[in-house]
């Protein structure tokens, strides 16, 4: 009889230890930094870190799922919302602040990423109570925004898509592609009632290589204003540095070098985030021997 007992309460263990957790959802809220032609800390507009200013910083925010494919694999599919921001006026001895330029864009963004987590600490604390986990990821993969630039000037907002303030001939789309590739670390918590770790709290730093160079609406020369037939919005919107000198004057850079289409926008995030691991199912197959520890509670074997 004792031998039945022990039997039962081990099928019970397996068969509560092979529970799904393969998918988690959650959201979390961040800052955004913009790298491109305006603005900026350098005179050639380089991209990275060192081109931040922090008087541009924006924010995003975002919904995701993270699924579960192997120990070290995860699919995480994310939708975001971002605004991202450069002013030429706040860019002193660059050269840029004479041509005065500004911009700032609301992006819409869908992506999916393929994660790897190369280091997975799965007793947290080395205390064999397995609370708590932590994880370190990178992962890279593909996007999609809606990028539409505008201008802000004495409170008005004018759309600056439509104006082709480079040209007839320069006009560009507001669906284009992005590479993100991000790092970031997260920690997993039991539930209350769960030996489970459902729970989790982590920050993800994210840079997308964008494959446009008209995030900002500036990549190439000034155009022939000739080709505008007189439209002055256009004008004024294409070149500013009229407005910092004579407003009376009609002599602007035609040709000049307004952008550098040899190197594309991009943007980074930093977000902080939570997500919880939602049960799915049951597996019908025991634990491969590296997760034999994994999430291990007075409950059994967890995943």
């Amino acid at each position: 009889m004792r031998i039945f007992f022990i039997l039962l309460l081990s099928l019970c263990a397996l068969t509560s230890s092979a529970q799904y957790y393969n998918w988690e959802f959650g959201g979390g809220l961040g800052t955004s930094n913009y790298f491109g032609d305006i603005g900026g800390v350098s005179f050639d507009g380089r991209s990275g870190p060192a081109d931040v200013m922090l008087n541009t910083t924006r924010f995003n925010m975002a919904v995701f799922g993270r699924r579960y494919l192997d120990y070290r694999f995860y699919i995480n599919v994310q939708a975001s919302f971002l605004n991202i921001k450069g002013d030429d006026k706040l860019s002193p001895s660059t050269g840029r602040e004479s041509r005065n330029l500004n911009f700032e864009n609301n992006i819409f963004e869908g992506s999916a990423m393929l994660e790897f987590h190369p280091l997975i600490i799965n007793d947290l604390g080395g205390k064999k109570r397995h609370i708590a986990d932590l994880h370190l990821l990178i992962g890279t993969g593909l996007g999609v925004i809606y990028s539409d630039p505008y201008s802000m000037d004495g409170g008005n907002k004018t759309a600056l898509r439509p104006l082709a303030t480079e040209g007839l001939q320069n006009k560009y789309s507001p669906i284009q592609m992005v590479l993100p590739v991000a790092t970031g670390v997260f920690v997993s918590f039991k539930g209350r009632y769960s030996g489970y770790r459902v729970h989790r709290f982590g920050i993800s730093i994210n840079y997308r290589f964008a494959f446009t160079d008209y995030l900002d609406d500036v990549s190439t020369v000034y155009p022939d204003y000739d080709s505008f037939y007189g439209d002055q919005a256009r004008i004024e919107a294409s070149w500013k540095g009229w407005r910092e000198r004579d407003p009376s004057s009609t002599i602007f850079p035609e040709g000049g070098i307004r952008g550098n289409p040899k190197r594309n926008d991009g943007y980074l995030t930093t977000m902080i985030y939570y997500s919880k691991r939602i049960s799915s199912g049951r597996k019908k197959h025991k634990l491969p021997r590296r997760m034999e520890f994994y999430g291990r509670s007075k409950r059994g074997r967890f995943k």
